[in-house]
């Protein structure tokens, strides 16, 4: 099981391989990538990091800081 300083590490490897993730308000999403050998490389990653449910809020929070994150319009 991960700690929660384990979520900037978690970002920023994605980031540095080149992989699509982005906060959308305190959630984040990670697009799987459409050549077959880059997914395969970003599941075996994910699989070893382990599971990050508890981590969500902290991978959220730390796109936001770095400006990958997509707005949430507010209605009045």
């Amino acid at each position: 099981m991960l700690n929660a300083s384990a979520a900037k590490h978690f970002v920023e490897r994605l980031v540095d391989d080149g992989y699509e993730v982005c906060a959308i308000g305190k959630f984040y999403v990670l697009t799987d990538p459409a050549e077959a050998q880059a997914s395969d490389r970003l599941h075996d990653f994910l699989r070893a990091f382990g599971p990050r449910d508890h981590l969500t809020a902290d991978i959220a929070a730390h796109l936001h800081r770095i400006g990958r994150y997509i707005p949430l319009e507010t209605v009045d």
